[in-house]
């Protein structure tokens, strides 16, 4: 689990960075979606089926669990259109470095990324 948590946390940084490629985006918010509604769905379930067994804390606990998880949901569209304009940005601001470091003649090898 801590692998994996680590990858998805490089995975978030390429996203903020503007690093990322659009799949590497879309992959990075398709997986949250994907944990957030898992836990939506089983604090539903919880509540539904133990949610008159449950101490009223855990009862609360779970209701603002899936609250928040809800609202994460929610948000993924306007994250990925942020995401997605950063990259943008990113994209040309390299641009233009490398079309600076081409008429200075100092451009560095097509293949580097």
């Amino acid at each position: 689990r801590e692998e994996e948590r680590n990858r998805w946390n490089v995975e978030y940084g390429k996203v903020l960075s503007g690093t990322a490629s659009e799949k590497e985006i879309r992959d990075y918010y398709d997986q949250r979606g994907q944990l957030s509604g898992d836990y939506v769905e089983f604090a539903t379930y919880l509540l539904d089926h133990y949610g008159d067994k449950l101490p009223e804390r855990d009862v609360n606990m779970l209701k603002l669990a899936r609250k928040l998880n809800q609202a994460r949901l929610e948000e993924i569209p306007r994250k990925i259109e942020e995401a997605l304009a950063r990259k943008q940005k990113q994209d040309e601001a390299r641009a233009a470095w490398l079309a600076d470091q081409k008429a200075f003649g100092g451009a560095p090898d097509s293949d580097a990324k």
